[in-house]
């Protein structure tokens, strides 16, 4: 995972949408990486959250599939 001038993003956490298989949350490693174990077949939609980052729905994520995410930064506007 990365931010979008290609940095990696450590720390951030992500979720897999799906109530029903119960999985605990996980973060991403110093270098952006993570692993995801899904069983053959099954495909998963991501929710990834990062400090200073937009929050960001991955949909359909497969079993075996390599992907790479870019987070984008989080955009803050100011009302007066």
């Amino acid at each position: 995972m990365t931010d979008t001038d290609g940095a990696p993003v450590a720390g951030a956490t992500l979720r897999i949408e799906d109530a029903a298989r119960g999985v605990a949350p996980f973060t991403t490693a110093a270098d952006g990486r993570f692993v995801m174990r899904l069983a053959p077949g099954d495909a998963v939609d991501l929710l990834v959250e990062a400090a200073g980052f937009a929050r960001l729905r991955v949909p359909g994520l497969s079993a075996g599939e390599r992907a790479r995410i870019v987070l984008p930064r989080a955009v803050s506007l100011r009302v007066s």
